[in-house]
């Protein structure tokens, strides 16, 4: 099976951007990118704040944990992935009024794949904590047939399997995009 680092992805027309901070009282910073399940009591609705009105809105952004439309949260639930914790999220744009309503998704699962050895490190990377690179290689051995899971030495990174970025892709999601592990950086 395939794997693919997904992200929202870089388009021609502007999107709208959140204002990220810690938007849950008593989550510490990264906690969303470690794989694991939070152990504090989140207040739902979790309230986000964009930056300016321009632009579209996106089904995914994946800076913080990541947050997803509800339509997004139900493909994934369609083919199969099970492992994100969501939570009612609403994103407010103060100069317009809107609010729009989104899923705050921690995903439970970290997996050594990147092969170290074979992936291209970047030269300013910290050769201990690997976070850089110039070229990624995985080892898809190591995944054992997870469909959606974040890579141990690239925390903020998502990687799925051929069968989410399949199913996500016929359903015609303008602003996910999927990069090839060769192609990442």
């Amino acid at each position: 099976m395939a794997y693919w680092f997904m992200k929202e992805t870089f388009s021609v027309e502007p999107l709208r951007e959140l204002e990220w901070g810690l938007p849950i009282s008593g989550l510490r910073g990264g906690e969303l990118n470690r794989g694991k399940r939070i152990e504090i009591d989140v207040e739902e609705p979790v309230h986000f704040q964009l930056e300016s009105g321009e632009g579209v809105m996106p089904e995914l952004v994946t800076d913080q944990g990541i947050l997803v439309t509800p339509a997004l949260a139900q493909a994934f639930r369609d083919c199969g992935v099970d492992n994100i914790d969501y939570y009612d999220a609403i994103i407010h744009d103060s100069e317009t009024g809107e609010e729009f309503t989104y899923l705050l998704g921690n995903v439970i699962g970290v997996v050594d794949i990147i092969d170290l050895g074979a992936s291209k490190l970047d030269p300013a990377s910290p050769p201990k904590t690997a976070m850089l690179f110039d070229e990624i290689v995985l080892d898809e051995s190591k995944a054992h047939g997870l469909d959606l899971f974040r890579p141990l030495n690239k925390k903020s990174s998502l990687i799925v399997s051929s069968k989410v970025k399949d199913h996500i892709e016929s359903l015609d999601f303008p602003h996910v995009w999927f990069i090839a592990p060769e192609n990442k950086g």
